[in-house]
């Protein structure tokens, strides 16, 4: 990943962050809001995910764009090189997630348990 790829990457990850942010004036971010449905959250997730399937391409070096990557190919190079992703932890209002938690090298692997 080039650093103009990197820089480009985060100012997205900062404007999607501050969208989810935004929301929080709407619903509050707790465990009993979690089924809570809006079309701005879908819309969130939809972008998140576009955007760790970019990050992951480059981050892994995947350069054929004919192919269709997919959370399989990405663990095995993610975790050789960030083999502490599986331990990163996100906090949003009072909740905490462990995003990559159960990702593994595995050939039976699917994907994280979004």
């Amino acid at each position: 990943m080039t650093e103009d790829e990197f820089e480009n990457a985060w100012s997205y990850f900062l404007m999607i962050e501050n969208d989810l942010q935004n929301t929080s004036r709407f619903v509050e971010v707790c465990e009993s809001n979690l089924k809570t449905y809006s079309s701005e959250f879908a819309k969130i997730i939809m972008v998140s995910c576009s955007e760790i399937d970019s990050v992951c391409k480059m981050v892994c070096n995947l350069t054929d764009l004919k192919k269709n990557y997919n959370m399989k190919n990405y663990a095995s190079s993610l975790l050789k090189r960030h083999f502490h992703l599986v331990d990163c932890q996100a906090i949003i209002g009072s909740l905490s997630f462990y995003p990559w938690y159960g990702l593994k090298i595995d050939p039976e692997y699917d994907s994280p348990l979004w």
